[in-house]
C-alpha cells in the first residue's frame, strides 16, 4: 500500500512541475509578445452593407491624427452624416460633421484622437449617426489599428 502511494505521489509531482515549467513559459512569452499585438487591424461597420470602411482606409498616426473613409454603397444618400469615434472614455467627433454621403460615394474623415507611440495598437468604437429617406439612423462598427 505504501509503495502505491509513494507512485503516485511521484507521477503527480513530475507532471506537476512540468505544467508549471509550461505555465511559466506561456507567461513569458505573453509578457514579451502582447497578445493584443497579434489581433488583425479591422475597421468595419457591423451589421449593415451600405456602409463599408475600405481594407486600407483608414489611419491612426502616432500623434493621434486619424483619417477614416467611409462609403456608401447603397441607393439611397446620407443626409446629416457625423462620425464620432469612440475609445477608453472618450469620444471625439471627426470633420466634416453633418456632411451628406451621396449614394455611391466615399467620404473621408478626420478627427484627433490621443497620440500614441508608433506600433502600439488603437482600439476604438465608430459610430456614424445620419439620416436616410426622413428617418434618423444610428450605424455601430469598429476600428483597430497600429499607431504608424
Amino acid at each position: 500500500m505504501n509503495k502505491k502511494g509513494q507512485a503516485a505521489m511521484d507521477f503527480l509531482m513530475t507532471y506537476g512541475w512540468a505544467i508549471l515549467v509550461v505555465l511559466i513559459v506561456i507567461g513569458i512569452l505573453a509578457y514579451f509578445v502582447k497578445p493584443s499585438s497579434l489581433a488583425p487591424n479591422k475597421a468595419q461597420f457591423d451589421g449593415t452593407t451600405d456602409l463599408q470602411i475600405p481594407a486600407h482606409g483608414y489611419t491612426v498616426k502616432s500623434t493621434g491624427a486619424t483619417q477614416i473613409a467611409v462609403s456608401n454603397t447603397g441607393g439611397t444618400d446620407f443626409k446629416n452624416a457625423t462620425l464620432y469615434v469612440i475609445y477608453g472614455n472618450k469620444q471625439v467627433t471627426c470633420s466634416p460633421n453633418s456632411t451628406t454621403l451621396s449614394a455611391g460615394s466615399q467620404q473621408i474623415f478626420n478627427c484627433t484622437v490621443d497620440p500614441g507611440k508608433a506600433g502600439d495598437t488603437f482600439d476604438g468604437t465608430l459610430k456614424l449617426e445620419y439620416t436616410a429617406e426622413g428617418i434618423s439612423h444610428t450605424s455601430t462598427g469598429s476600428i483597430r489599428t497600429k499607431y504608424e
